[in-house]
C-alpha cells in the first residue's frame, strides 16, 4: 500500500508530459486557417465563378467591394485566391493557385467557398460538382451547373439564365423577373415565382415535363422560356 502513491505520482507525471508533449504539438502546428481576399467594386460589371467545386455560397455583401473566402481542404492550407479585373470587359474573375503555381492556372479544389458581391452586380456561376447557394442576389445571373445542386433563395434579379445537366435547381424569386431562360438535361429545376405577376411562357420538351403552374398572359412583359431534355421544369406560383 505504500507504493500507491509513488504510483499515482508516476501516472500524474506521465499524463504531464503527454499533455505538454500535444500541446508543443499542436502549437508548432497550428490549424490551417481560411484564406479571404477582396477587389474594390469601381469598374466591376460581372463577377466569374468559373470551376469553383464544392460548396459555393454567393451573398449581397459591402457595396463597396467583391470579398471571397475558402476555408482549408481536407486539414490542409485552403487554396491561395485570386480576384483578377479585366479592365476592358469589366468581369472579375476568381481563381485558384498553389505554391509556385500561376493564378487560374489550377482548378479550385473541391473545399467551402463564400462569396460577398455588391447589390446589382451581375454573377456568374459555372459548377461541375458540388453545392451552390445564391442569396438574395439582384444583379443578372447566369447559371451553368453539371451534376450539383443549386439552390438560390430571394432573388431580386431582373434576368436569370440556368443550364443544368445531371443535376437540380431550386430557385425562388422575390420579386417578378423580367427575363428567365432556364434548360435542363437529365436535370430537375423547380422555379419559385411571385403568383401575383403573368408571364409569358415559352416552352420546350423532349422526352420531359415541364409544369406551369404561374399566372400566363401572352403580351406580358415577363417572359420565362423553359427548355427541358429527358428531364422536368416546374413553375410554381408562390
Amino acid at each position: 500500500m505504500r507504493a500507491l502513491p509513488f504510483v499515482i505520482i508516476g501516472v500524474l507525471v506521465v499524463v504531464f508530459i503527454v499533455a505538454a508533449l500535444v500541446w508543443r504539438s499542436v502549437a508548432d502546428n497550428p490549424a490551417p486557417a481560411a484564406v479571404t481576399v477582396s477587389h474594390a467594386v469601381a469598374g466591376v460589371q460581372s463577377v466569374d465563378l468559373e470551376g469553383i467545386n464544392g460548396r459555393v455560397t454567393v451573398a449581397v455583401g459591402d457595396e463597396s467591394k467583391i470579398t471571397a473566402s475558402a476555408q482549408p481542404v481536407d486539414g490542409h492550407g485552403a487554396p491561395n485566391l485570386d480576384l483578377r479585373m479585366n479592365a476592358a470587359t469589366g468581369h472579375l474573375s476568381l481563381t485558384c493557385s498553389g505554391p509556385g503555381v500561376a493564378p487560374g492556372t489550377v482548378a479550385c479544389p473541391a473545399t467551402t467557398y463564400s462569396i460577398l458581391v455588391p447589390p446589382r452586380v451581375a454573377v456568374s456561376l459555372r459548377e461541375d460538382s458540388g453545392q451552390a447557394t445564391l442569396v438574395g442576389l439582384s444583379g443578372p445571373i447566369t447559371i451553368t451547373a453539371s451534376s450539383a445542386d443549386t439552390t438560390a433563395q430571394a432573388l431580386r434579379t431582373n434576368d436569370f439564365t440556368a443550364s443544368i445537366i445531371s443535376g437540380t435547381l431550386n430557385a425562388t424569386f422575390a420579386s417578378a423577373p423580367a427575363r428567365i431562360a432556364v434548360t435542363v438535361t437529365s436535370a430537375q429545376a423547380t422555379l419559385r415565382l411571385p403568383g401575383t405577376t403573368a408571364y409569358d411562357v415559352q416552352q420546350h420538351a423532349i422526352s420531359a415535363d415541364i409544369q406551369v403552374g404561374v399566372p400566363q398572359s401572352a403580351t406580358s412583359t415577363h417572359t420565362i422560356q423553359a427548355t427541358a431534355t429527358s428531364g422536368e421544369i416546374s413553375l410554381v406560383a408562390s
